[in-house]
């Protein structure tokens, strides 16, 4: 492989990023750095194989309560005070009469939490003004939670030294938020007295994630807008991923509360879910023919993919049976039809999370429900997560939605300039490792090497349930063009195409599965290096990049082999 290197004249091996851009190992000057652009949020599997997802603080000046951004009633603050931290950060908060500091904010479904400690009073109340007012209070002697009023859920957990960080989750979406002392963990009449307070936060979803600081804006952070994804899926090592534009159409993937549902009880927060988080629910059956259902209108004609986290806690084990807990039904209600009948899913037994996913097609325009979960027999439960339902043929990456549907963009990423020192256009050898993750759903791009016209092009397609398509075009004429039928979806592939005038040869995964002794090679430089059809991703290949390697000379028939075997 070191010989390789030496020889090469661009090398990307997916770990140095920052937004919009992927750095190459060579050459080191950053010419041969690849520029990404995603324009929304999306997720990866971290390298701790928790699912990441973008996170934020949707209030101003988290920590400056006596600034713009923050209003104060009928009380007082005082800054420098001992924090949870170890600073001096935080801030004592003294009421005159049911006091509190405040700020106009607005999500929805979001969690509002705050660091808190006692000092003449011994508890805390948070609360958010909306369409449907939510509060819950905090007992900061005992660390228990108090009362709650229109809640999904309220947690406290102890941070030490007497600090607790407080957090209520609401359903709706608040235009106010306050913070009061209080001298109850069950009533909100007035009160005179002080807590200690520090770093504030607002932001979607059902639990309290790691704290951002923020001064005069909002902030995002994680896998938000143009951060390319480097995903740990199945793997210690990350891979590039790549995927075409998705929308959850589901309105809550995570807050089952809205669903309908009979025979069964729901717990919010009930487990750790895929996220690293506890923020899965469970559903327990009450009696037989327990059910979890969403229903949304869906276009004609058109396949879709349901997919959702599911983790057994003592459910059946019995997968051809009608005592399985599991198993699928998707109804036309609008034209009185069954478009799904109750397919049963893979067996659920073991106790770790799994994506299930089934896909179906509609044949008119509906309005149609959903049954995730049937068949639950009395006393059993299971944990459920990350609801999804897409348009496409396969699932992809998971799309949190809180309310309403969410897009997440195309992947793209491309070189779009000094190509010519990076690609030769007369002779050279071109390495990628990859692993497919869908099958496709028509001709898909996997890689694209052009002038910047359709007449001179290197190009790697995937196409049908396995094959892989190699060709290569000069002066518009198709010079060499290889069919392969091992590029089935989860397969990992080591491919290298080696092209010089007469001689064009693929390898894959150790194998010359290609020659061509015929080829004319351009006399025009290739222009751009692209993940994809275009800059601007259309026909994207869903894909994990694990290496891409150019180099400026034909390989020999042994390097080849080396590089790409197994």
């Amino acid at each position: 492989m070191a010989n390789i290197y030496d020889k090469a004249s661009l090398v990307m091996i997916p770990s140095g990023t920052k937004d919009s851009k992927i750095f190459s190992q060579k050459p080191v000057n950053g010419d041969g750095d690849f520029t990404f652009s995603r324009s929304t949020a999306a997720t990866r599997v971290n390298a701790d194989g928790n699912i990441e997802k973008e996170t934020q603080n949707l209030l101003f000046q988290s920590n400056s309560f006596n600034v713009t951004g923050w209003g104060i009633s009928g009380a007082t603050l005082t800054s420098g005070q001992s924090g949870y931290d170890g600073t001096n950060d935080a801030w004592l908060i003294d009421s005159s009469s049911e006091g509190y500091v405040f700020q106009y904010a607005a999500v929805v479904l979001g969690t509002f939490s705050v660091y808190a400690k006692a000092n003449s009073v011994n508890n805390l109340r948070l609360r958010c003004i909306g369409a449907s007012n939510s509060e819950g209070f905090f007992d900061l002697q005992n660390g228990i939670t108090g009362t709650s009023i229109n809640l999904i859920d309220s947690k406290i957990e102890d941070i030490g030294n007497g600090w607790y960080r407080c957090s209520i989750t609401m359903d709706g979406t608040p235009t106010l938020i306050r913070i009061y002392p209080s001298v109850s963990s069950s009533t909100s009449s007035g009160t005179i007295g002080s807590v200690y307070i520090q770093d504030a936060q607002l932001e979607q979803g059902l639990v309290a994630r790691d704290y951002i600081e923020t001064t005069t804006t909002t902030v995002e952070g994680g896998i938000t807008d143009n951060v390319p994804r480097l995903d740990y899926t199945d793997s210690s090592c990350p891979a590039l991923l790549l995927e075409p534009q998705r929308i959850n159409i589901v309105n809550h993937s995570e807050y089952f509360g809205t669903y309908s549902a009979g025979n069964q009880t729901r717990t919010a927060n009930a487990t750790t879910s895929p996220e690293g988080l506890q923020n899965a629910y469970k559903l327990t059956a009450t009696s037989n023919f327990s059910g979890l259902g969403v229903t949304h209108n869906l276009s004609a004609s058109t396949t879709y993919t349901a997919s959702f986290y599911i983790k057994n806690i003592s459910a059946g084990t019995n997968s051809t049976s009608s005592s399985f807990p599991i198993r699928i039904a998707v109804y036309d209600y609008t034209n009185a039809t069954t478009i799904l009948s109750e397919t049963y899913l893979d067996d659920i037994s073991t106790s770790e999370w799994r994506r299930m996913t089934f896909s179906f097609t509609t044949t008119t325009a509906a309005s149609v429900l959903i049954q995730f979960v049937r068949d639950l027999n009395n006393a059993e439960e299971i944990y459920i997560y990350g609801a999804q339902i897409e348009a496409g043929s396969y699932a992809t990456s998971y799309i949190p939605t809180y309310g309403t549907s969410v897009t997440r963009n195309l992947d793209a990423c491309y070189i779009a300039t000094g190509v010519d020192s990076l690609v030769n256009n007369t002779q050279g050898s071109i390495f990628m490792e990859f692993q497919p993750v869908s099958v496709p759903e028509y001709f898909e791009r996997v890689l694209r090497i052009d002038d910047g016209t359709e007449d001179n092009v290197i190009r790697w397609n995937r196409y049908g349930t396995l094959n892989l398509q190699q060709y290569i075009k000069t002066d518009g004429v198709t010079q060499a063009i290889f069919d392969l039928a091992n590029a089935s979806k989860g397969t990992l592939l080591k491919v290298c195409l080696v092209y010089n005038n007469n001689d064009v040869r693929l390898y894959v995964n150790g194998s010359n599965d290609g020659t061509d002794t015929s080829a004319t090679m351009p006399s025009v430089n290739y222009t751009r290096l692209m993940f994809a059809n275009n800059t601007a991703g259309s026909l994207l290949a869903p894909q994990r990049i694990s290496q891409f390697i150019s180099i400026s000379t034909a390989l020999t028939d042994q390097e080849a082999i080396d590089l790409t075997t197994i």
